[in-house]
């Protein structure tokens, strides 16, 4: 049985072992399993012990998953021999190095998209997005009552920012899906705030200040959001979430 990568495991202990062919490779991979099956995977804050073998036969690692390191330390102390294993594995015949650990923590996991379930109720998934979507950026606007830029003011920001160099009226207006007068009415009163400025061949820049301002709306509503999601109490799981919905809203706005 394959086991999934588990997002809230805290600590991952890769252990290596050098083989000399893929007979010794099963060969451990029948003498570990026994040691976990045994008291391992009792322990508490295990998740998982998973075995790769090398295709060329000369190693095999073990993607050990636990909720946290001081548990992965103290399933030691439940072992009745903390040596006997490590003692087995080097003296079986063709084990040439090992074994050694490094240990790791999961920063991010990006995997690929899933197809839709049969009957998937995307009317009800939809929305609820909206619903959410539409909350977060209300409550997120009220956050930065000294820098009220609409939401229309900030796209304009936003692209000016991204795109490292200037454009036009009709440049924003084609990708805002307005029309050029509404942007250049925009730009108009993005400018009387020292927020954007001309250039040359009529085109428009975002200035020093209009950075500034896109920084501090970007750092108070961050510094909001975090602090909301440790207010609530969200889950390691429900974090995980979080962080791969962020990427999807991205590429649902950019539809």
């Amino acid at each position: 049985m394959t086991v999934a990568l588990a997002p809230h495991a805290g600590f991952i202990a890769l252990v290596t072992v050098r083989t000399e062919d893929t007979s010794v490779q099963h060969a451990l991979v029948k003498m570990l399993a026994q040691d976990v099956e045994a008291w391992v995977r009792h322990c508490p804050g295990f998740i998982s012990a998973n075995y790769h073998l090398s295709t060329d036969g000369t190693s095999l690692v073990n993607y050990a998953q636990w909720t946290s390191e001081e548990a992965y330390r103290k399933s030691f102390e439940r072992n009745p021999d903390k040596e006997a294993m490590r003692r087995a594995i080097r003296e079986l015949p063709g084990v040439l190095d090992g074994p050694s650990m490094t240990g790791y923590r999961l920063d991010r996991s990006i995997g690929a998209p899933q197809p839709a379930e049969p009957g998937e109720d995307l009317w009800t998934t939809a929305d609820w997005v909206r619903r959410g979507a539409m909350q977060l950026g209300s409550r997120l606007r009220k956050e930065n009552p000294e820098n009220p830029l609409a939401v229309h003011e900030l796209t304009v920001l936003v692209q000016l920012m991204n795109n490292r160099a200037p454009k036009t009226a009709e440049d924003l207006a084609a990708h805002d899906e307005v029309t050029v007068e509404a942007m250049r009415e925009t730009l108009d009163g993005l400018s009387s705030r020292g927020l954007v400025e001309s250039t040359d061949g009529g085109s428009h820049a975002i200035t020093p200040l209009g950075k500034a301002a896109l920084d501090a709306g970007r750092e108070v509503r961050t510094a909001y959001l975090m602090k909301a999601v440790e207010a609530l109490g969200l889950t390691a799981a429900e974090r995980a979430v979080l962080l791969q919905a962020g990427p999807l809203l991205e590429r649902l706005a950019r539809y």
